[in-house]
Parts: structure tokens; C-alpha cells; sequence
């Protein structure tokens, strides 16, 4: 799998796979739904080679009642977000069915 450079990280070399993402449901109740999300922050090593540095994760909340977000924990790297309101997107649309599964992925491509 390529993985692309997130421009939501630092100038470091650093940068998130936004293209997998991985989601595990901390919490539920009446109200509310806590998810974690995570991914893989990546350094570049040289100009045709990737190496994963770390798994980094970060967790958002969803009221049941109005489908809406709050971040709760932004994950390390994704300063615009990127990983964050694809996690998002993804939990609304089981939300949206009625359901909200305790795992599931964000992927694209």
C-alpha cells in the first residue's frame, strides 16, 4: 500500500497514513458514543523509502441524539484535522444506520 504525505503534519519528514484508519468504541451510553481512532505516523528515510515510526491514535465523542461531533483527544500530526474528520465521517455513517459498531475502518483507495 502507498502511503501518501498528510500536509496536516509538521515539516519534520513526518506524516500520517489518512488513508486507513482504524476506530475502536471506548464508551456508549444514552447519550453519547466515545471513539478511538488511529493510524500510522510515518518518517521518510530516504526519497523512495517509508518507515513507520508509531501508531499514534486520538478519540472524539458523538451525541446520539443530533449525530454531531466533539474531538475530544486530537491525534498527534493531524493539526488540520484530516484523520480526524475522516473518523468522523465514517462513525456518522453507522450512526446514520442505526448502529454503532464496538470496531470498524475508515478506508480508502
Amino acid at each position: 500500500m502507498s502511503v501518501e504525505p498528510s500536509p496536516s503534519t509538521s515539516d519534520s519528514g513526518e506524516y500520517l497514513d489518512w488513508m486507513c484508519i482504524s476506530l475502536r468504541r471506548l464508551s456508549d451510553d444514552d447519550r453519547e458514543c466515545v471513539y478511538q481512532f488511529s493510524s500510522n505516523l510515518y518518517g521518510a528515510v530516504g526519497p523512495n523509502r517509508n518507515e513507520q515510526a508509531r501508531a499514534v491514535s486520538g478519540r472524539l465523542k458523538l451525541v446520539k441524539k443530533t449525530g454531531k461531533f466533539e474531538l475530544l483527544e486530537p491525534m498527534p500530526g493531524d493539526s488540520q484535522r484530516r484523520v480526524a474528520d475522516r473518523a468522523a465521517q465514517k462513525v456518522f455513517a453507522h450512526w446514520k444506520a442505526g448502529e454503532l459498531p464496538e470496531t470498524t475502518m475508515y478506508v480508502a483507495g
